[in-house]
């Protein structure tokens, strides 16, 4: 986590993003997550709700935290939920991901009226809340554009698509053997792995 901090605080990054500013719509969205790091089951959805609170403001948000966290729990679906709280001058929120067994039970908890009251009890400490959703793996990458009913793509497809992509900041003959390497270890898992759906 400290070397993620200090990638986060460098002069490096603060003039590579001056550099496509001018491409970017809204602000810089990174948010750190320590701790466990283990992947999300294949079906289940997440939401990570990023809220900025009010200075002062911090006992009374816990205390409403924990009142979500509890009417969370109380939904169909409901797998967890972690907090990260704020890391002066990295990120200024804080970041709770919320985790259900289907990405419709998900969506009966964003959409439903306890959550919406209990959003509009923290507006009374000056919380601002915005939400993001989210699958396991690089889902997100995949399967923009389909229907929302298509079946996903398969996360040993998409991994073996992301770990195909080579580094644009390395040397070519990194990138050419890299790939070599990585298209026998893909030849061996789609051997294995065709059989699967």
């Amino acid at each position: 986590m400290t070397e993620a901090q200090h990638w986060l605080r460098s002069p490096q990054r603060h003039r590579l993003l001056a550099k496509i500013e001018p491409l970017l719509i809204g602000r810089d969205d990174i948010h750190l997550f320590s701790g466990d790091t283990a992947g999300l089951p294949d079906a289940s959805a997440s939401a990570v709700v990023f809220t900025r609170v009010a200075p002062g403001s911090e006992p009374q948000f816990r205390a409403w935290q924990r009142r979500i966290a509890t009417a969370e729990a109380a939904f169909p679906g409901f797998q967890g939920t972690r907090l990260e709280p704020p890391i002066p001058g990295a990120q200024d929120d804080w970041a709770t991901v919320v985790r259900f067994d289907s990405d419709t039970h998900l969506r009966g908890w964003l959409g439903s009226p306890q959550r919406q009251t209990l959003l509009d009890e923290a507006t009374t400490f000056g919380a601002e809340s915005s939400v993001r959703t989210v699958r396991g793996g690089f889902a997100g990458w995949f399967d923009l554009g389909k229907p929302p009913d298509a079946a996903p793509t398969p996360i040993w497809k998409q991994n073996m698509v992301v770990l195909l992509t080579p580094r644009v900041d390395a040397p070519t003959w990194t990138n050419a053997a890299g790939i070599a390497i990585v298209l026998a270890l893909y030849a061996i898992a789609l051997a294995v792995f065709s059989q699967f759906p």
